[in-house]
This record gives C-alpha cells, structure tokens and sequence, in this order.
C-alpha cells in the first residue's frame, strides 16, 4: 500500500472504529459504510482546495486525487456528497416555487 492509500484506509477505520461499527451484511452495513465513507472524505478534503484542483486538472479525478493525497475513491465519494447537496438544493427549489 502506498502511504496515500494507509492514510485514507486508517482515517476510514477509525471512523468505524469511533462509531463502534461492527461488520454486517445487511441493509445496515451498508449504511454504516456510506456514512464512514462520507465522513472519510469530508475530513479528508478541504472544499476550497478541491474546487482550486477541480479547475486545474478540468474535473480530472486521478489528477484530482493526486493533487489532494486521497485515493481516487475518497474523491468518487466527495463527488457523490456534492452532487446529493445540487439535488436537495435543487428539489427544495422546486418545491419553493411550487408554493
């Protein structure tokens, strides 16, 4: 393992190891690793230095991953966090404007 994947690996399983998860598989698990995997990546990536690595690299993921020092699965999983945040914005605008 490279010294970029045991960083991200270790902070994951301390997330789990925080919340005292216990290994599942069922519908629990998977929302057990969903949460540890967001929480993973918003601890791992500072939001300013990913927008300023998002325009260099033009949205490039592994140049991406490589400029912040995560896998390239912590930055799926950031991307994921904002796409669900331009959902909720744009399903509570809708709404608004429904009213």
């Amino acid at each position: 393992m490279t010294y970029t994947q045991k960083r991200c690996t270790l902070l994951h399983e301390l997330i789990h190891w925080t919340y005292k998860d216990s290994t599942k598989n069922c519908l629990f698990g998977t929302r057990v690793e969903h949460r540890t995997r967001r929480e993973t990546a918003l601890k791992l990536i500072d939001p300013l230095e990913y927008r300023t690595a998002e325009t260099m690299y033009e949205g490039d993921p592994y140049q991406i991953a490589c400029e912040l020092d995560v896998t390239l699965r912590v930055i799926q999983d950031y991307r994921a966090l904002l796409d669900g945040c331009r959902n909720c914005l744009t399903q509570s605008r809708v709404s608004i404007d429904r009213q």
